[in-house]
């Protein structure tokens, strides 16, 4: 294999770990977006701490979790516009459909995996959030071991896998894993930094 051929295939799985997940990273963008002023926990808290805070609002996960799931239907009608379920780089079946039957079909199937990635996403952060508060970190304090960073994607992964087990395996091999793992701290950083210069987040990160 070439280096242009090895270069190319790299980019195709790049790009189909940015596809698979993009609706888990759109969900998070929004939420920040829509802000809201429900606080998912009422106000309430444990052992003197709030329980989320006032940064996770209802509003913001309803509206976050249907935008990224309109997000991934839009990318499993262009996968039926092409008719195109997957391809290969590496020798490997690439899968780019969301449809846990790997038809490149729009299907209550496909809208349930997108839901499960994009309101999985949301799950993620909040636990993150529950942890800060039992950790005495309040709302805008950056989190140690990267857990700004990956918890809409282990959220994602944690609620896709119990429900759509046979689907996410195939979608997901180990090149998958790695790529997503170095890259949601990458685009991570930009999101926040261009949502912060938007006015959109207090703090960069």
């Amino acid at each position: 294999m070439d280096a242009g051929t090895f270069l190319g295939q790299l980019l195709l799985l790049v790009g189909q770990s940015f596809w698979i997940m993009f609706p888990a990273y759109v969900s998070g963008s929004a939420a920040v977006l829509f802000k809201g002023k429900v606080p998912m926990d009422f106000g309430r808290s444990w052992r003197g701490r709030r329980l989320l805070g006032d940064g996770k609002t209802w509003e913001g996960f309803i509206m976050g979790g249907l935008t990224g799931v309109f997000a991934g239907s839009m990318q499993q009608l262009y996968c039926t516009y092409m008719n195109q379920p997957s391809f290969t780089a590496f020798d490997l079946l690439v899968v780019g459909t969301f449809d846990p039957a790997f038809f490149a079909s729009m299907s209550l199937g496909a809208l349930a995996v997108t839901a499960c990635l994009s309101y999985g996403g949301l799950v993620g952060d909040l636990m993150k959030s529950f942890i800060k508060r039992r950790m005495g970190m309040e709302r805008g304090t950056k989190s140690p071991l990267l857990m700004d960073q990956l918890d809409f994607v282990l959220g994602a992964w944690l609620v896709t896998i119990p429900l759509f087990p046979g689907w996410f395996f195939r979608v997901f091999g180990i090149f998958n894993f790695i790529i997503i793992l170095v890259m949601a701290p990458l685009l991570h950083r930009a999101v926040n930094i261009v949502g912060y210069r938007l006015g959109a987040k207090k703090e960069p990160w």
